[in-house]
């Protein structure tokens, strides 16, 4: 059965990435994720081409913020779509919230991980907002919101055995989502 043997893949992954410091009550969460994702009968993740999903997920998203979007060498990564747009989506609204007009997303090619690189002309990323990263409800707005949208590209990279890191370069804040390349290079 595809789903059960995804939710298997699911569970062994949140084991693994354990290390990162999801707590109990984080994995009750993502337990939640997978009940969700299988009751409802979503398809299991495929593999699908970022350069495409991000550009959708782009078109969707608010158009008081200017992206632009470059890429190199894009391969393949086994994921479900809306866990791209919902990565994508969540750090541009992030922007949008610190009052970026501009964001730069960067599509490149680590030789094991495809790299989303969200970078936006924001304030920067407050220090203790990175240092607990993964914490329920964190959040640095001040506008009531409620801090899910962090936790949920954490918990979609964990999920599909990638990383994320957020980060200030340059006083610029910065999400780094990385995902495994599913397929070998083209030679």
């Amino acid at each position: 059965d595809d789903i059960q043997d995804v939710k298997d893949e699911l569970k062994d992954a949140i084991a693994r990435k354990a290390h990162l410091g999801i707590i109990h009550g984080e994995f009750t969460r993502l337990q939640k994720f997978l009940d969700y994702y299988t009751e409802r009968g979503l398809k299991p993740p495929q593999k699908i081409h970022l350069v495409k999903q991000i550009k959708e997920g782009i078109k969707l998203g608010d158009k008081k913020l200017k992206v632009k979007f470059t890429h190199e060498n894009s391969q393949r990564v086994m994921i479900d779509r809306p866990a791209v747009w919902t990565m994508v989506g969540n750090s541009l609204r992030n922007a949008l919230k610190a009052g970026a007009k501009n964001a730069h997303i960067h599509l490149s090619n680590t030789g094991t991980h495809m790299r989303i690189k969200i970078t936006n002309d924001s304030r920067p990323i407050p220090q203790e907002i990175i240092d607990r990263l993964g914490e329920k409800g964190l959040t640095a707005s001040k506008n009531g919101s409620t801090g899910r949208g962090l936790n949920s590209i954490l918990q979609h990279a964990i999920i599909n055995e990638g990383n994320f890191k957020l980060k200030n370069e340059n006083n610029t804040p910065t999400y780094t989502i990385d995902l495994p390349i599913s397929e070998k290079p083209k030679k």
